[in-house]
């Protein structure tokens, strides 16, 4: 459809005016039939996508609704919205929370709050036309306090329930179903319990979850199952069978509780360890080869807490083949990625000094593809780390992957990617300490984008997840400086946490910086805003800077960095 003729009635009216005059001169009677069958048509396209001049119709955001989460641990959603096709939107945010970000053009929204409570904003998406249609919807978010639900007990499909050695199972919540039912007994002897009560009622559909935040850790899940249904006398292995999943991972497959317990009418647990680092466990119930599943109660149980490290890029660029394989692109703030002709690929690397023992790591980068479909991504371990930003180009790479390779899909979307890279971050931190991450594409002749460490928005990030001590001197951001001494890095660039930021912010200087330091704000229109002087700052040292008396719109900004050996600028964006 001409995206001109839809902004401009004047021009739709003439074409159609010029599209009757055709039908006048045609003299065949089939033929106006067929100039008469066309306009109809043509008329009816227009009315059935509401793109009517003159009848512009607002977009109709989707309901988005309620999210619980851990302190500490990132809210992730993709609005979405109906509009006219050939309109763009735009995507925004009403009084949210500071930290909060969502993409304008994708709606994909990212937060990690940092305080408990319970917090409601606005989603907005605006059609780019004229009339600047819009809908909003309301979201809240409830923040829980990081040392909650590390013990959750559940009446699955019951009341509250205290059992005789005084545990306390909450009535049924956390509970997802699209076709939610119940069964119960009133009464009825259940063997192997003295708490009968808890398993004459449960949950039974043909596809039901519980979906819990919790810290993360290592946790044991203890499912409670008792056979009320197909019950003594009569109850026989094999009527009911059914398949548990943990968080994508399946734990359970044909599992019978008849068989299990020994018999109908008799209770019994199922004790599943399992290890959660994305702060929230999904248990799914889904059929197996005989009826539904059925479940009575549960229990999610800590047993040893784990820390969250998130370490940024001490490095990162892509190279790319053919006549741009002596270009280095250092410096850019994205990663491009490319299959077929003129090829790229990305490296990335991390420092991963002071780690010890790693439960799971997982690469984190924010991006999307230019492509029709869903295409893929693949992360490679490199052994070779002696590749610097500013020098890496096609020709002098290193190519020699260990073997550990990772995928994900990436859409049209720019969210984040998470990519888990838990073997080969065990290697190196037993290695040299240092670790190189390669991405490559594998849809032919099309290309992915990825925020770099230069861009002041959702840079690479490794997540580290351990329960060993962390070294809080370790040294998070350190580049290689040549081919035989880059275990002695030095930090290139200073780092901003957080980043939008409200009031407050921390800053890591580069190592580069001695003696005092100058802080200036650069607004959009060039003007200074002098923040003050950190004095005689040693390498490396950090500050926490307060901005809350100075007058500093909302928006992207340029923060001046300068001390009497190093002079650098570095995006801050400001939020409200």
């Amino acid at each position: 459809m001409n995206i001109t003729l839809l902004n401009r009635p004047d021009l739709f009216l003439k074409a159609a005016s010029q599209f009757l005059q055709c039908l006048k001169m045609t003299n065949d009677r089939v033929g106006r039939r067929k100039w008469l069958a066309s306009l109809l048509a043509g008329l009816l396209f227009f009315t059935l996508c509401g793109i009517w001049p003159g009848a512009a119709a607002a977009p109709v955001l989707a309901h988005i609704g309620k999210r619980t989460v851990i302190v500490g641990h990132t809210v992730v959603f993709d609005a979405d919205a109906i509009t006219n096709v050939s309109l763009r939107r735009t995507y925004s945010l009403v009084n949210a929370p500071a930290g909060t970000y969502i993409d304008p053009r994708g709606g994909s929204f990212r937060w990690t709050p940092q305080t408990p409570g319970v917090f409601t904003f606005g989603v907005k998406v605006t059609e780019d036309s004229p009339e600047a249609l819009s809908d909003e919807k309301q979201v809240t978010i409830n923040v829980l306090d990081i040392y909650a639900n590390d013990t959750i007990r559940i009446n699955a499909g019951g009341k509250d329930y205290i059992t005789a050695d005084g545990r306390k199972f909450k009535a049924d919540a956390y509970f997802t179903a699209t076709n939610p039912r119940t069964s119960a007994i009133k009464n009825g002897d259940i063997l192997n319990t003295t708490d009968d009560e808890l398993y004459r009622s449960g949950r039974s559909s043909p596809e039901f979850a519980y979906r819990m935040p919790v810290p993360d850790g290592e946790y044991n899940v203890v499912l409670h199952f008792a056979e009320i249904w197909f019950g003594a006398p009569g109850g026989r292995k094999g009527q009911r069978r059914f398949n548990v999943y943990i968080n994508n991972v399946r734990k359970l497959d044909e599992f019978d509780i008849t068989a299990h317990a020994g018999g109908a009418m008799t209770a019994t647990q199922v004790t599943i360890p399992v290890t959660i680092t994305s702060g929230v466990i999904n248990i799914r119930f889904y059929l197996g080869s005989a009826d539904i599943p059925r479940l009575a109660a549960l229990e999610v149980l800590m047993t040893n807490r784990i820390t969250k490290v998130s370490l940024p890029a001490i490095a990162d660029s892509y190279v790319r083949s053919d006549h741009y394989a002596d270009t280095n692109y250092g410096s850019a703030d994205s990663l491009f990625v490319k299959s077929g002709k003129n090829k790229a690929r990305a490296y990335i690397k991390f420092s991963l000094a002071g780690l010890g023992q790693v439960t799971s790591a997982k690469l984190r980068i924010y991006g999307s593809c230019n492509c029709l479909y869903s295409s893929g991504l693949i992360v490679r371990g490199i052994n070779d780390d002696r590749w610097t930003e500013n020098e890496i180009t096609w020709n002098n790479a290193p190519t020699d992957v260990t073997g550990y390779s990772s995928h994900t899909v990436v859409t049209d979307n720019p969210k984040y990617h998470d990519l888990d890279v838990t073997e080969f971050i065990q290697q190196q931190i037993n290695g040299d300490g240092i670790a190189t991450l390669l991405l490559e594409w594998i849809a032919r002749d099309t290309r992915s984008n990825y925020n770099s460490r230069e861009n002041s928005l959702n840079p690479p990030q490794l997540l580290i997840y351990t329960d060993s001590p962390v070294n809080s001197n370790m040294r998070i951001n350190q580049e290689s400086e040549s081919a035989v001494s880059f275990l002695e890095a030095k930090q290139e660039k200073s780092v901003i946490y957080p980043n939008p930021v409200q009031r407050q912010f921390s800053i890591t200087f580069s190592e580069k910086h001695t003696g005092n330091i100058s802080l200036n704000i650069i607004n959009q229109q060039g003007r200074s805003i002098h923040v003050g002087i950190v004095e005689k700052s040693i390498a490396a040292s950090k500050a926490e800077i307060d901005i809350s008396n100075l007058a500093i719109s909302k928006g992207v900004h340029m923060l001046q960095i300068q001390s009497e050996t190093k002079t650098e600028v570095v995006k801050l964006l400001i939020a409200e």
